[in-house]
């Protein structure tokens, strides 16, 4: 294991347009070195990203600069209200104002504002999604395609290489023309778990989030020590997070994070895949009961030249177990990549 980088604090930009939207982010090592964006999965924070599996990205022979940072409606991020009532609460998705276009295009000014001019891009489950619009170049037209004012100019930052953890080519909810298959029924059935009956009541809230991860396993595999340490630290500092954010002026609390899922089960952008021009690796657990490990093969079909990394016993997560190997196979495509 890597030595441990140093901790840094939450920092603040706030993003273009009349909203006066803020993205809370953190940032590790030295700007000189080669820049890595990591994004997590729909409804995921910034403290989905382990400070030991960050390390493992940046090790002391091979240094880069990573860069985490919270979604709309996550963390310290700014909140929205929904027009419907919040998936968990009474069914149902939110009709978030915003698309996966526009969470795209989040990460670009967030790498501008850090002066950041080409990156590589890690991305789980929606952030995969978000890294491989990046990568094909056509951000820019989706957003004109949706009816969006872009802003002016949109930061040019270049792509370096792309890796895909646990992601889909077409979203959470194929349609008939996708011939991929959803979610696992048996799951299905199970997530999301029973839902607080307070989101300010830290341990129901922390259950309720460590049930949410543990379903997103494999079933088949033990859940270690270790691991639980892992997940139920994680929930805790999610709840704390929210409470911080409460203090900010940002209503909403946890339960703001189902908002995401009214952008993440709208059709995703699949047919810039073939665009795609950087190295890719598309890394995938096979018991993934959430994503399931079609999805994971269709990109890697679609994507030029993309790398399948299929993981035995893994779900839909980045499970401490495998955080070596995880890390390994990014820090090699993105040495890849630098030399392209």
């Amino acid at each position: 294991m890597s030595a441990l980088l140093k901790e840094s604090p939450d920092q603040f930009l706030i993003l273009p347009g009349p909203k006066l939207n803020k993205l809370c982010y953190r940032t590790y090592g030295s700007p000189a070195d080669p820049a890595i964006l990591l994004m997590a999965g729909g409804g995921q924070s910034l403290a989905h990203w382990a400070l030991p599996f960050i390390s493992l990205l940046s090790p002391p022979e091979n240094p880069h600069y990573l860069v985490i940072y919270d979604y709309r409606d996550t963390g310290r991020s700014s909140r929205y209200t929904p027009k419907t009532t919040a998936l968990g609460s009474e069914g149902g998705l939110p009709a978030t104002p915003y698309t996966i276009p526009d969470l795209a295009c989040d990460c670009l000014f967030l790498l501008s504002h850090l002066s950041v001019a080409s990156v590589h891009l890690v991305g789980f489950s929606i952030g995969g999604g978000l890294a491989y619009l990046l990568a094909s170049g056509e951000l820019s037209s989706h957003l004109e395609a949706q009816g969006a004012q872009l802003p002016a100019p949109m930061p040019n930052i270049k792509i370096n290489s792309i890796t895909l953890i646990s992601c889909t080519p077409c979203g959470p909810s194929p349609r008939p023309e996708d011939s991929l298959p959803v979610m696992c029924p048996t799951l299905a059935t199970k997530l999301p778990p029973p839902v607080p009956s307070s989101w300010t009541n830290k341990e129901e809230v922390v259950k309720f989030l460590v049930d949410f991860d543990t379903l997103c396993s494999d079933p088949q595999t033990a859940i270690s020590s270790e691991e639980q340490d892992v997940i139920r630290s994680r929930a805790e500092t999610i709840f704390d997070r929210a409470t911080a954010a409460e203090k900010d002026g940002n209503s909403g609390g946890v339960a703001s994070m189902f908002n995401v899922a009214g952008a993440a089960h709208k059709p995703w952008p699949r047919k810039v895949l073939p665009l795609i021009r950087c190295p890719a690796v598309v890394i995938h657990g096979r018991e993934d009961g959430v994503v399931k490990l079609e999805h994971g093969e269709a990109l890697a079909n679609e994507i030029p030249g993309a790398k399948l990394v299929v993981v035995e016993g893994m779900g839909h997560e980045i499970p401490v177990r495998e955080w070596g190997r995880i890390s390994k196979e990014v820090l090699e495509v993105v040495a890849k990549g630098e030399k392209e």
